[in-house]
């Protein structure tokens, strides 16, 4: 036991945590270290019930690590592009499973078979898909389903810029009907 606590701290080290996150519970630290390593089998028997699922956290952080790799993402934008993708499994436009939305769109699992699946997120990345399914919001419009580098018809709610990635629009649904 002394070995796997060992090994987690300096995996958490590695990817740029010098602690685990304020606020951390028992959880919370095993289910991110499982997520970082594809440790599916360690996350599920993390999972308590009623709370967070395993394959959930894995799923979201790996999407937000897919499109925000780059460390120069700021933390808003990652937990912007998180915030869509949960917007999208809420909304009646789109599938109504995390799996199927984010398979459903090249920016979130890639054009390469296989990219996805060897994806290991970081635990920025993993930390905030928690955050967010725990609830965090910044946008807090569950009508902004799109993220782009063009802005969409149904107006923009949030633009961001990072100088080396350029900007990104996260916009409204074009059917706001849909949400009344």
């Amino acid at each position: 036991m002394k070995k796997l606590s060992l090994f987690l701290s300096l995996c958490l080290l590695w990817s740029g945590f010098a602690a685990l996150p304020a606020g951390a519970t028992d959880t919370k630290s095993r289910m991110i270290a499982a997520a970082m390593l594809g440790d599916e089998a360690a996350g599920r028997a993390a999972e308590t019930e009623g709370g967070i699922a395993f394959d959930d956290l894995y799923l979201l952080s790996r999407a937000i690590f897919a499109v925000t790799g780059s460390r120069s993402y700021t933390e808003e934008w990652r937990l912007c592009i998180g915030e869509v993708i949960l917007n999208r499994v809420a909304s009646p436009e789109f599938p109504n499973s995390l799996i199927q939305v984010i398979y459903a769109d090249e920016r979130y699992c890639g054009k390469v078979p296989g990219y996805f699946e060897a994806l290991r997120p970081d635990a920025v990345c993993a930390d905030i898909a928690w955050r967010l399914l725990e609830g965090e919001r910044v946008m807090d419009d569950r009508r902004v389903v799109y993220q782009d580098e063009h802005f969409y018809d149904g107006g923009v709610c949030k633009s961001l810029y990072d100088y080396r990635a350029g900007g990104i629009f996260f916009c409204y649904t074009t059917k706001p009907e849909l949400y009344r």
